[in-house]
């Protein structure tokens, strides 16, 4: 934390607090729905990808100097003008350069998340975290969920209460 600034942590909002089981089940009754009657159409909306822009975007909220909400916005972008109609049946070369460039942005996107995160509470809740670059690039969404639950927990202990600081 710079000299001078201080964070205050905030209160982590209901969505954060979920376990990250309901995330995974939510993404795989998704995914049993789009196979089971083959809807193809809109593939941005995905239940991850929307939880991660959740996720992202609180973030940003409470700590104006987190990034990954941009990065996460430019991989939508990319998202959808990669998977548009016109893209991909006129340019489909251009549709795959986009399917790339959509991997790399979300790929520096979560390790940005992950930058970001580690910042934010250790300046609030003085945790020094080691997160497993393995276990975010495989699991990113569902492992932040994970961490927004061990913080709630360590939150309402007496280890990690949040209390104004006596003067």
């Amino acid at each position: 934390m710079r000299s001078g600034e201080e964070f205050e942590a905030t209160e982590l909002p209901w969505y954060l607090t979920l376990h990250w089981i309901w995330l995974a089940i939510a993404e795989f009754v998704e995914f049993a729905i789009r196979t089971r009657y083959g809807w193809t159409r809109w593939p941005f909306l995905d239940v991850i990808l929307l939880w991660s822009i959740l996720q992202a975007g609180w973030l940003s909220r409470v700590d104006q100097r987190s990034t990954t909400i941009y990065w996460y916005a430019g991989d939508m972008v990319l998202l959808v003008a990669s998977t548009s109609g016109i893209i991909q049946n006129k340019l489909p070369a251009l549709a795959g350069l986009l399917g790339s460039a959509v991997a790399v942005l979300a790929i520096i996107g979560i390790f940005h998340f992950r930058r970001d995160m580690k910042r934010y509470f250790s300046d609030t809740d003085n945790i020094d975290w080691d997160l497993n670059p393995w276990m975010i690039f495989l699991f990113n969404t569902l492992y932040f969920q994970c961490l927004f639950g061990e913080i709630s927990k360590l939150r309402s202990s007496d280890s990690l209460r949040i209390t104004p600081d006596a003067e």
